[in-house]
């Protein structure tokens, strides 16, 4: 396999989507004149369901005809937002992120609510168990969160890692699920992988995955061992020598790399075998275009 694996999804999973993408880009004539098209129209079809998920209570207390014609309004609204977002991220990815690049993306994404990038104050997800970062936590645990996630060197395993831990974080006042999906999405085409369509109609489970994902994660973190939480000190501590933040910043990366619970590895396994069905969905087109 090309990329080193951070070892936080399946390898069978991951060989058997090698494998399918293999298998079509042999195909010169299917791939050049089908599959880069029909990759495009997947990150479409992906930002048009991802303003959709957002969208679910938006009309709340109007009439049917207000709430047709406001969620339209609004429907159209997210998807030139993510469609400006997605072809600046795309263009502005070089396999490594940035506190500016996420800033510029989500402003792009929300230009109204995440004006001044990042928030200032506390949030809650409604109906969620997990407490976000408190504001005054946004730099170290975006720090954090750059730190592992431009480690890891296997697109999908960065792309499945930066959706979980972005929107566990919740950066910006508005958008994070917006962004987070994006973002994965922007990473993956990097890698030359297909997108991630996480449909309207599977909301419930999508979302039920991040929430158990996210509360197990923050349920561990609480209760880690001193030696994590001491490194995680000396790492932020800029009196410390370097040779200590050194030896600090690779015991957060081992931790990140056995830091699983059952939920997370559930999450992750979700996003990857999307991209796995969607690989056999275009091999069966393949297959069924070359016996016409």
């Amino acid at each position: 396999m090309k990329n080193r694996r951070f070892g936080i999804v399946d390898e069978g999973i991951l060989r058997e989507i090698e494998r399918k993408k293999e298998i079509l880009e042999k195909d010169l004539d299917y791939f050049l004149s089908v599959g880069q098209k029909r990759k495009r129209s997947l990150q479409v079809e992906a930002l048009k369901h991802s303003a959709s998920l957002e969208l679910e209570g938006y009309t709340q207390g109007m009439t049917i005809s207000q709430a047709r014609s406001a969620r339209a309004k609004e429907q159209n609204r997210c998807e030139d937002n993510l469609l400006d977002a997605l072809n600046w991220g795309m263009k502005n990815y070089q396999d490594e992120l940035s506190l500016d690049y996420l800033r510029e993306l989500g402003k792009r994404i929300d230009p109204i609510s995440n004006f001044d990038g990042f928030r200032k104050s506390n949030v809650r997800v409604t109906g969620s168990r997990s407490t976000l970062p408190g504001a005054e936590k946004l730099d170290r645990e975006l720090t954090t969160f750059l730190l592992i996630t431009n480690t890891l060197e296997h697109p999908i395993e960065k792309a499945v890692y930066s959706h979980l831990h972005f929107v566990r974080i919740h950066p910006f006042a508005d958008g994070n699920g917006r962004t987070t999906r994006l973002l994965q999405n922007i990473i993956l085409d990097k890698g030359d992988y297909c997108p991630i369509v996480i449909n309207r109609d599977e909301r419930a489970e999508y979302l039920d995955l991040v929430e158990k994902a996210t509360y197990s994660y923050n349920d561990q973190e609480s209760n880690a061992d001193s030696t994590f939480l001491d490194s995680k000190k000396i790492y932020f501590d800029a009196n410390s020598p370097l040779s200590m933040r050194r030896l600090a910043e690779k015991n957060i990366l081992e931790t990140s790399r056995t830091f699983l619970k059952r939920e997370q590895s559930d999450f992750f396994g979700y996003l990857a075998l999307k991209i796995r069905d969607e690989y056999q969905r275009e091999l069966s087109k393949m297959h069924k275009r070359a016996r016409k």
